[in-house]
């Protein structure tokens, strides 16, 4: 059984989102997963003004996404303004999903996939931050609350 996906904020009331957090846990790096979530390289200014630089970027994480793809499914977050350009360096195989990104760190700023008994599941919100205000976030900051509502 799958519940619903919800998303678990960890720092608001710590003994709240400890209390939605007994019996989940989260799975090691290496152990087996369903998915490959990523973040399209969206902010040109954080890659310095070149715009060369930023489509090698883009270009390289297309690639990316489009070898994993091979493997497993890869869900590209991505805004639907940039969906062209994504899908044209991704290739027909990375499904693209309109949430907006700053930038393409997911593992920095995605949500952590939390399983429990019985097939539960979560999503741990932690409050990603820019790497303490080194970098705008904003719409970084609110992708695991997406993520949930997307996975319902």
């Amino acid at each position: 059984m799958v519940t619903a996906m919800a998303a678990i904020t960890a720092g608001a009331n710590s003994n709240q989102a400890t209390a939605n957090l007994q019996g989940l846990f989260a799975p090691a790096e290496e152990a087996p997963h369903a998915r490959t979530w990523m973040c399209w390289a969206s902010t040109k200014t954080i890659y310095s003004t070149s715009l060369s630089y930023f489509e090698d970027v883009q270009e390289t994480l297309g690639r990316l996404a489009s070898a994993i793809a091979e493997n497993e499914p890869v869900t590209m977050l991505v805004a639907a303004e940039l969906h062209d350009v994504a899908r044209r360096l991704c290739g027909p195989n990375v499904e693209l999903l309109d949430i907006a990104t700053d930038d393409m760190w997911a593992r920095d700023s995605g949500p952590i996939f939390l399983n429990g008994a019985n097939g539960a599941r979560a999503i741990l919100d932690l409050n990603f931050n820019g790497w303490g205000g080194k970098q705008g976030h904003r719409k970084d900051g609110e992708l695991p609350p997406q993520i949930a509502a997307h996975l319902d």
